[in-house]
């Protein structure tokens, strides 16, 4: 969910935004705070990983895109434009090769670990107000290691290379057929893939809790939300970038319900909403769906990201006046991106939007430690909590295997 930061990530491949899906690090509730009462909490939240998962619902490595075979036309069309890539081609024609000659596989590896700061100020204004902004702070360690493997059909090559007494230019495409990916990415005009560092802000929430009815089972609590464009966004011109935002604002609303079973059992009912506001970027306009890569560029691209519908259901117990369990399972589905521009044919724009449907079913499992009722009581110096969490994702389309571990301090004033 958009509120504690839930998707103010990180662009983990080139189809994968800040603004899609990520489990939720905390459940549900109906509650309001007092008025006049403050709250103040560090949240954080980590996961490592270096896979996702596909369209279909497969789990892929997150270098998937870069595992591919590689022909000699490939090998010729990684040159750059000109003369240059016309003599190499032409070299190796006039040897009688085939062009399309499969003669090794690329290979990457990505991993990445995230880990998410989150300090939250809340505010009861009423008895059934209570308002709160979150500020995410990223962290993000990115290793990416890239290369490529010939095979015994490249071996050929260059002893044919040799035999005709062209083996000096052979030797002179070393280095370039090594690094065949960032030598493609060199001639496109991107970036290099390294390995990468950053501390950035995320995308600042604004949230307002207004209870619409309370009774003594129950409660029902109106939820909108506000998400600021304050974050970082990705660098179109790095194929893999991890940003803490999206550069657009988004506005949401949603319904949360606590129904008591028991003065110590309690069940809740989440739905909820977010509109993502459109927004002109800077983007690389691929010419083919079996190639994202370009070096054709539109600085004024409409980009629209999907909608989110979220839903979930939790349990809350109660075990002591200090201890309380929960879990619940979360569904949620992001609907596809749109692109749009004047500087090319749509077709083209319509590309970028390929596996931008997302879906995410998680559950959820937290552990609650409180002096609030030790506090009251006056056994204890301050009211405090303590959240620990955890969230598995049990299925999911195109969004990075996220298993999240959350830690929540609070304090009350």
């Amino acid at each position: 969910m958009k509120f504690a930061a839930a998707l103010a990530l990180a662009v983990l491949t080139s189809q994968a935004h800040a603004s899609g899906l990520i489990g939720p690090i905390a459940l549900d509730s109906a509650q309001v705070m007092p008025k006049g009462v403050r709250s103040m909490r560090l949240a954080g939240f980590t996961f490592q990983t270096d896979d996702k998962y596909s369209g279909n619902g497969q789990i892929v490595s997150l270098a998937n895109e870069i595992n591919r075979p590689v022909s000699l036309r490939q090998l010729a069309d990684a040159q750059p434009k000109g003369f240059e890539r016309g003599q190499f081609k032409g070299g190796l024609e006039s040897l009688g090769l085939d062009l399309d000659s499969v003669v090794g596989t690329t290979n990457g590896a990505v991993d990445t670990r995230i880990t998410t700061t989150l300090p939250i100020l809340a505010w009861g204004i009423t008895e059934k107000l209570t308002v709160a902004v979150a500020v995410p702070i990223i962290y993000s360690n990115m290793n990416i290691a890239t290369g490529w493997t010939a095979n015994a059909t490249m071996q050929q090559v260059v002893d044919t290379a040799v035999a005709k007494g062209l083996g000096s230019k052979v030797i002179a495409k070393e280095q370039a057929l090594q690094n065949v990916v960032n030598t493609k990415l060199e001639m496109l005009g991107y970036k290099p893939l390294v390995s990468e560092t950053h501390t950035d802000l995320g995308d600042v929430n604004l949230v307002v809790k207004y209870q619409l009815l309370k009774g003594d089972q129950y409660a029902v609590a109106f939820v909108p939300r506000a998400v600021l464009p304050t974050g970082r966004v990705a660098d179109s011109d790095k194929v893999i970038d991890i940003a803490g935002g999206d550069g657009q604002w988004d506005l949401g609303a949603g319904l949360a319900s606590d129904y008591f079973i028991t003065s110590k059992l309690s069940v809740t009912g989440a739905a909820g909403f977010t509109y993502q506001i459109n927004s002109l970027k800077r983007k690389r306009i691929p010419s083919s769906w079996d190639e994202s890569l370009s070096s054709d560029i539109d600085d004024s691209t409409l980009e629209k990201f999907g909608n989110i519908f979220t839903t979930g259901l939790g349990m809350r117990w109660a075990v002591t006046n200090v201890i309380t369990l929960g879990a619940g399972y979360s569904y949620q589905t992001k609907e596809g991106d749109r692109y749009s521009g004047s500087k090319y044919e749509q077709s083209r724009y319509d590309i970028l939007s390929k596996d931008s449907v997302q879906t995410l079913q998680a559950a959820q499992a937290v552990l609650s430690l409180s002096t609030v009722d030790l506090f009251l009581k006056k056994k204890f110096v301050a009211p405090l909590e303590v959240n620990l969490g955890f969230t598995g994702i049990v299925a999911a389309q195109n969004i990075p295997l996220a298993n999240l571990t959350s830690l929540e301090l609070v304090s009350y004033f």
